[in-house]
């Protein structure tokens, strides 16, 4: 068998030194958002700045992370975790009854069916008009305070003011920003970062 070169040696270790860094990334996140509430994106900064690891943006490993989330919460989130879990969900539900017709997006980890790690759901709506949506909510004389987020559909982008209303259900909160239509087959970003959409499903 051919032997390897020193070059090759040294590049597989450094790739397995980074797998088994990663790996150790996952777990603390996962035990950080999941147990311990923290936000997931200062989780990650965390985890991979205790690992020596640089220029790695979170959703490049999103699938791996969703998953170590997951056996997180059914291992160890308890009765806590499935509590938050249920309040997102029955608020989700009352938000795209409230708001409907109109499609809602839920994003963050909300939109890859788990717990969110905010007290506030972040939810979308894409609309050829804010105002429309404002005047609705005036005529059914339903309260919400105006706010506004910012948000780029690029990477690198300048990020553009969109208005945002807040809402209040019995279980959660919801932070409503109303983005325009043609930016619906868009990826969206804040502060160079993905965000994580799916449209909200009723049932």
């Amino acid at each position: 068998m051919a032997r390897k070169s020193p070059r090759r040696e040294q590049s597989e270790h450094r790739n397995s030194e980074s797998l088994r860094a990663l790996n150790q990334c996952y777990s603390a996140v996962a035990r950080a958002v999941i147990v311990d509430r923290q936000p997931l994106r200062e989780a990650w900064k965390l985890a991979t700045r205790a690992q020596g690891l640089r220029d790695v943006r979170i959703d490049q490993f999103e699938s791996a992370i969703i998953g170590a989330l997951s056996v997180e919460a059914e291992l160890f989130g308890g009765d806590h975790y499935a509590q938050r879990l249920a309040e997102s969900e029955r608020a989700q539900l009352a938000l795209s009854q409230l708001l409907a017709p109109r499609l809602v997006h839920v994003t963050g980890l909300a939109a890859r069916g788990l717990a969110p790690d905010t007290d506030v759901l972040e939810l979308l709506l894409y609309v050829d008009e804010a105002e429309a949506v404002l005047r609705d909510l005036l005529d059914r004389q339903i309260d919400y305070q105006p706010d506004q987020r910012r948000w780029s559909i690029r990477r690198d982008g300048a990020e553009h003011i969109h208005p945002a209303i807040l809402l209040g259900t019995p279980w959660m909160d919801a932070s409503v920003a109303l983005l325009p239509r043609q930016w619906e087959r868009s990826p969206l970003y804040q502060q160079g970062q993905a965000i994580w959409t799916s449209k909200l499903q009723t049932r």
